[in-house]
């Protein structure tokens, strides 16, 4: 037990602090894991820089941004859902990697101008040479909430910084492009993800065996996909046992791998006897846990199904540019509505809250007639001449009635 008045280093959460005099906790930015007598000798060896020695009353913290981020990870992040926090920790240590880069190492160091250009840097950076706005602004909410955290925690890791008034980029416009794959579009392009030629790589059995199953397991992803309007993070968690009779369950699951739906949407989807065979067949090759050609475990990614997407729709000779997944979903809901299916229905379908982001998924085909003429029947009451005299029945007189 430490003593009032004594530099001591104890565990809180996942990592080394220590009770400085005068000052209070500080976090060492030391893990848990490692042995008392290195944290205390951190300790001691910050507290001889001056780093650790108390401040003039009033004088500002300046922690460093690392030490910030981790703390907050550690104290913070549990409020976040799994899939988040692990979302926005990486957010984060992207932008203290980005800030360190630039000469920006600590809270007092982030400026205005540091902030402005980072934000400019990320909104540059993306696959295709331009990030959207709706993903910069991920980040940038992400890095607000931590920095305006640690300048009002007690004590407080830094004073309060221009984070503080930074503001998201403005959504100028989120309306999909108007044209979608169409159901014959997806089927030529499944066929073409199975049909993947081997890479250059496959230069044994093994690896040929593991290509051609990565290749089939892609195909089926895409084709459940499309039939079942789930977004990419639920096909990525569908169990054998989500598959049950003519549906497919989206449910959130506890224990060491707790996972859950957007938004908590769980959700039952009518399926096919085709579809629910495939949901099978997806389900057991997540389950077997894939590794690629190399034999590093598969990673599904949004990158690395777009690379195969491109490919697979150039080989197929499509038209415009390869669809992504999320366009799996709009190709749904367009069908769905085409069906009969209504509106507020198929927004229970994908999880959606708002109907209006359900209006929002609904495209037309590039095989849609461009212009199309609906007659209803009524405007033939009206027709000229003698077309009216064989709709409108003559009205009779009395001297006709004699």
């Amino acid at each position: 037990m430490g003593r009032h008045g004594v530099l001591r280093v104890y565990v809180r959460g996942s990592s080394w602090w220590a009770h400085v005099p005068g000052v209070g906790r500080v976090a060492l930015g030391l893990d848990a894991g490692a042995p008392q007598a290195d944290a205390l000798a951190l300790a001691a060896r910050q507290h001889g820089s001056g780093r650790l020695a108390a401040r003039v009353p009033g004088a500002p913290a300046d922690e460093g941004l690392a030490v910030i981020v981790k703390t907050f990870a550690a104290e913070y992040g549990q409020r976040y859902k799994p899939r988040a926090r692990h979302a926005a920790m990486l957010r984060l240590a992207a932008w203290v990697e980005w800030m360190a880069a630039h000469g920006v190492a600590r809270a007092s160091q982030v400026t205005s101008a540091a902030l402005s250009a980072w934000t400019s840097a990320l909104s540059a950076s993306g696959r295709k040479g331009a990030r959207s706005s709706a993903t910069v602004n991920r980040s940038i909410v992400v890095v607000r909430v931590c920095l305006r955290w640690a300048a009002a925690r007690t004590p407080p890791l830094c004073a309060p910084t221009p984070a503080e008034s930074l503001r998201p980029l403005r959504e100028v416009d989120r309306r999909p492009h108007p044209v979608i794959p169409s159901p014959a579009e997806w089927r030529r392009l499944v066929v073409a993800l199975e049909a993947a030629p081997c890479p250059a790589d496959c230069a044994t059995e093994t690896s040929r065996t593991r290509h051609a199953v990565n290749a089939r397991g892609l195909a089926v992803l895409v084709a459940v996909a499309v039939s079942t309007g789930l977004r990419l993070d639920e096909l990525r968690h569908l169990r054998p046992e989500d598959v049950a009779g003519e549906r497919v369950e989206v449910r959130a699951r506890e224990g060491p791998k707790a996972w859950s739906p957007k938004s908590w949407a769980e959700r039952t989807i009518p399926v096919g006897p085709e579809t629910r065979e495939l949901a099978r067949e997806l389900a057991a090759w997540i389950a077997s846990e894939p590794r690629g050609v190399n034999g590093i475990a598969l990673d599904l990614g949004d990158h690395w199904i777009a690379d195969a997407l491109d490919a697979a729709w150039e080989r197929a000779g499509l038209p415009g540019e390869a669809p992504r997944m999320h366009d799996a979903r709009r190709t749904y809901a367009t069908e769905s509505v085409r069906l009969g299916v209504t509106l507020d229905r198929v927004r229970a379908l994908l999880g959606h809250r708002d109907v209006g982001t359900t209006e929002r998924y609904l495209g037309r085909y590039r095989s849609d007639a461009a212009e199309v003429a609906v007659d209803v029947g009524v405007s033939g009451a009206l027709a000229a001449g003698g077309e009216r005299a064989k709709v409108l029945p003559m009205r009779r007189t009395k001297g006709d009635e004699r």
